[in-house]
């Protein structure tokens, strides 16, 4: 499961109730995988029934990411990579058809960076993406890589 969250201290509380509603019919994610935590490094993440296997915080004002795993799953998902710059986070979970490479990307929209600095997150996404999935048998990427802005679609 995928949610931009919007802030973790503000709307972490709606993440619980929707996970509730969901188990209440019968299905609770394996994986939750967050974007726009807002959170800072000292800051606790919970969400009750998860475990958190990895998670790149900006700060309070915006970004960041995190994935949890539910308990019961936990040691089928093992941290392979946090992006060293970008707020990318990769897990590989072990599926009973094989390894899974996931990935959790939080990509910010400034506009005013300049067009080759938001090259610089797309071109180590495709570097780390090309070096991490020769043995996976699938890649899931989730995210808000926020790909729309009018200046990096020239050829739109």
């Amino acid at each position: 499961m995928h949610a931009n969250i919007n802030g973790y201290k503000t709307n972490g509380v709606h993440l619980e109730a929707a996970l509730a509603l969901l188990e209440m019919n019968g299905t609770k994610p394996v994986l939750l995988l967050l974007n726009e935590i807002k959170t800072d490094e000292g800051d606790t993440l919970t969400v009750s029934g998860y475990t958190i296997i990895c998670r790149k915080d900006r700060n309070m004002y915006g970004g960041g990411v995190a994935v949890f795993c539910r308990n019961d799953q936990v040691a089928r998902a093992t941290l392979v990579e946090e992006s060293q710059v970008h707020e990318r986070c990769w897990i590989c979970f072990h599926t009973d058809e094989g390894p899974v490479l996931v990935c959790a990307w939080y990509r910010p929209p400034d506009t005013s960076l300049p067009r080759e600095t938001h090259l610089d997150g797309l071109n180590s996404f495709s570097e780390e993406l090309n070096r991490l999935n020769s043995k996976a048998r699938g890649v899931l990427v989730m995210g808000d890589p926020n790909l729309h802005q009018r200046k990096l679609l020239k050829y739109s």
